[in-house]
């Protein structure tokens, strides 16, 4: 039936779906018990007590067990869908959700007039934080440095996604070149400047990181190794640094 909601996101629409459905009994019932005088030319109560009454008292706990239902239903699926494309540790975007979704903010940066980039970005020596702390506060600085990345890309259109054990992946959507590079620079700067508390010791971690502008006509996956080769660069340079290296068609 047309008038059953395929999801219900909240407690507040199950009430409403509920009130929707007494709503339909009522005005079916109604109709009934007026044919029904019109046909006898009398009122009957009984009838009326049947085709009104009755129906409500069947047609609310059924609506409100048919919506609730539903309900967890979505609910059940949305936690799913969260598995499948968050990832567990940071709840960014997994590398699957990022491979899966770039291509269509590409294709809309396009529609838009404006130009995609990757921005692949790499904690330097991480093993060693994690060998020298632990791994619960390798768990940390992977955190901090997803939420650093969610901060610098708050009022930027694009995708931010972890694709390896520490390396996570920005495509940005921009309308200048500067832009995309100024946005490298801080999150280098940002990372650099942060620091975690674990196991009595401040700890902070620098990042390589490799910028690639995606060019017209290109495969998302010639910019991904552009910005990898990139990466790759500013990691055998020094590493705490941001190195561009402009894709080809």
């Amino acid at each position: 039936m047309r008038f059953i909601p395929k999801k219900i996101n909240s407690r507040s629409q199950v009430f409403w779906f509920t009130v929707q459905i007494d709503a339909y009994a009522l005005i079916s019932s109604t109709i009934v018990t007026t044919l029904i005088m019109r046909l006898t030319g009398k009122y009957i109560p009984d009838i009326y007590l049947f085709t009104t009454v009755v129906p409500l008292i069947v047609a609310t706990p059924i609506a409100y067990w048919l919506a609730n239902l539903i309900y967890e239903i979505t609910r059940i699926g949305q936690e799913i869908e969260r598995i499948a494309y968050a990832d567990d540790l940071t709840g960014i975007a997994n590398r699957r959700a990022f491979f899966e979704h770039a291509p269509e903010l590409i294709a809309q940066s396009k529609e838009a007039e404006a130009t995609a980039s990757v921005i692949l970005v790499d904690i330097d020596n991480f093993k060693n934080i994690n060998d020298t702390y632990g791994h619960s506060a390798g768990d940390a600085v992977l955190i901090l440095v997803a939420d650093i990345l969610t901060q610098s890309m708050r009022d930027t259109r694009g995708l931010v996604g972890r694709i390896g054990g520490e390396e996570f992946a920005l495509l940005v959507i921009h309308k200048e070149k500067s832009y995309v590079i100024g946005l490298a620079d801080q999150i280098l700067l940002n990372i650099r400047n942060a620091t975690i508390n674990a196991r009595n010791a401040m700890i902070s971690a620098t990042a390589s990181i490799g910028l690639a502008p995606h060019s017209a006509g290109a495969d998302l996956d010639i910019t991904l190794l552009c910005a990898d080769k990139a990466l790759y660069l500013a990691k055998n340079t020094g590493r705490d640094r941001v190195v561009i290296l402009q894709s080809e068609t």
